[in-house]
């Protein structure tokens, strides 16, 4: 039983490829469309530079401007990938500014993630190569504080305020750490400056 590319839900034109050029066809609602593996489904009035098709078998490719842009394939999706090897695969730009995931909400705060970013970008922090995840807060609520922590009731995680300063189950650090608990160490504490140890 053959499985069909796609369903149309709608009455559409589509262009065909036939061979390597590309014919207007009216489709209905609700009938099915099978394209041989190779073949394309023009999105852009037969130009040829976006479209839909199976390059392989058990894979459906978009193409835009004749670049292989999303792939679907197993239950793996690619972005600019290919071949997919994860639930979602994306495959970076070159090292540099560019974030490889971008999340951002109505108000203009976002978070980013680079595998591999430039020397200094958008944050001086960053060295050459770093893996970086950084997030901007432009308005409120929020305005560039970040946590990381776990489903729960109780106020337990990691908060990194925009100032820098960072709370360990503490929401509103006063200092660059503040711990709501205890602290051990294997380590020895080492400072240039004076260590202060109750009220100072």
């Amino acid at each position: 039983m053959k499985t069909p590319i796609l369903r149309i839900s709608l009455i559409v034109l589509a262009a065909i490829s036939v061979g390597s050029s590309f014919a207007w066809t009216s489709i209905g609602g609700g009938d099915d469309v099978y394209v041989p593996a190779g073949k394309k489904i023009g999105l852009d009035g037969g130009v040829g530079n976006n479209y839909i098709t199976s390059p392989t078998s058990n894979q459906v490719a978009i193409f835009s401007n004749n670049t292989q842009t999303l792939t679907a394939k197993g239950g793996f999706v690619g972005i600019n990938a290919p071949v997919p090897w994860a639930a979602l695969t994306i495959n970076a730009p070159t090292q540099g500014a560019i974030p490889v995931m971008a999340v951002e909400n109505p108000n203009g705060n976002y978070f980013y993630f680079n595998p591999s970013t430039c020397q200094g970008c958008v944050n001086p922090l960053i060295q050459g190569g770093d893996q970086a995840l950084l997030f901007v807060g432009n308005n409120a609520p929020g305005n560039g504080n970040f946590v990381i922590g776990n489903w729960n009731s109780a106020p337990t995680g990691i908060r990194i305020q925009s100032n820098g300063n960072v709370g360990i189950d503490n929401a509103f650090p006063q200092q660059k750490l503040d711990v709501a608990g205890n602290i051990r160490l294997s380590g020895n504490i080492t400072s240039s400056k004076d260590i202060c140890i109750g009220s100072c």
